[in-house]
């Protein structure tokens, strides 16, 4: 008896087991997760790296509901898309933004930073109000800013009260912004930045584990591993199968000759010969300019 394809059967065993179990985690997922927007990691660079706990599960984004890791995405690109005087804003009356004020700039132009770096803690905000109609800005601290109810327009806050407004936070540079994270381990996190740190540096997974004791292994690392098995393990089936000498398909093209028409195998044995020569002399071609283009 002869074996020619046993590295060719192994890898397509590999492949099939790595199929089955890509085609059953989704059961496994829905009957041991649940759907929700948790924090998988959090970059050692992130601004926030400290603020924000792996595993915990982010609720809104500057007033975007946010529920799966699409959610998260798609309120970052509305964020990023948004001009910073049309984000969310925040319902203050006139009474409220007079008390929280450290300086008030009448006629707010929009180069000029109405807290001009009096504070970390103090954000420059804009508003409009019935006493002063031109766009003003108030340097106020943040957080006390952001626990008011959120709004985009005035009139999303006239239901408060006839001297409420809407109030913006203000960005000198259209890319720095003010954003609100809320999760569900601690305090509503305030960010100072660009859109694309937060983007580029927080990972966002669809799931959460139903149970302490269950990983989260199986949304990402088990999934991605079987994933790679089914992709590896079928190149080296295929290219181990191709007909040149020394791998298994020289062997698999003789043994498949010779059966089919073993009169054309006896007399033309020199001719097939000569083909896996070629071959694999094309075969040495082509990964040899694969790895030129590679490495030069």
């Amino acid at each position: 008896k002869r074996i020619y394809c046993a590295g060719v059967f192994h890898n397509m065993v590999l492949v099939l087991i790595a199929l089955i179990f890509l085609l059953i985690n989704p059961f496994i997922i829905r009957h041991f997760y649940i759907e929700a927007a948790t924090v998988y990691r959090v970059s050692k660079n992130s601004p926030i790296y400290d603020l924000l706990p792996s595993h915990s599960t982010i609720q809104f984004i500057d007033g975007c509901n946010v529920n799966t890791s699409n959610d998260w995405y798609q309120c970052l690109r509305l964020i990023k898309d948004q001009h910073p005087q049309q984000s969310s804003g925040y319902c203050l009356t006139q009474t409220e933004i007079q008390l929280l004020s450290n300086h008030i700039e009448f006629n707010q132009t929009s180069n000029y930073d109405c807290c001009q770096n009096l504070s970390q803690k103090n954000y420059c905000f804009l508003f409009h109000s019935k006493q002063y109609l031109n766009q003003n800005g108030a340097c106020m601290e943040a957080r006390s800013v952001t626990n008011h109810p959120p709004c985009l327009l005035n009139s999303d806050c006239q239901r408060q009260g006839n001297d409420v407004s809407c109030v913006h936070p203000f960005s000198i540079d259209n890319v720095t912004r003010l954003i609100r994270i809320v999760h569900n381990q601690g305090p509503p996190i305030l960010f100072v930045g660009s859109i694309n740190e937060i983007y580029q540096t927080i990972t966002i997974q669809s799931y959460q584990a139903k149970y302490n004791f269950i990983s989260t292994i199986f949304i990402t690392e088990i999934p991605l591993f079987f994933q790679y098995v089914a992709a590896f393990s079928f190149a080296l089936a295929f290219f181990n199968a191709v007909p040149c000498y020394a791998f298994d398909g020289q062997y698999i093209l003789l043994a498949l000759i010779e059966y089919l028409s073993p009169n054309f195998y006896q007399r033309r044995h020199n001719r097939l010969i000569f083909t896996l020569i070629f071959g694999t002399c094309l075969l040495i071609i082509n990964v040899s300019l694969a790895f030129a283009r590679y490495f030069l």
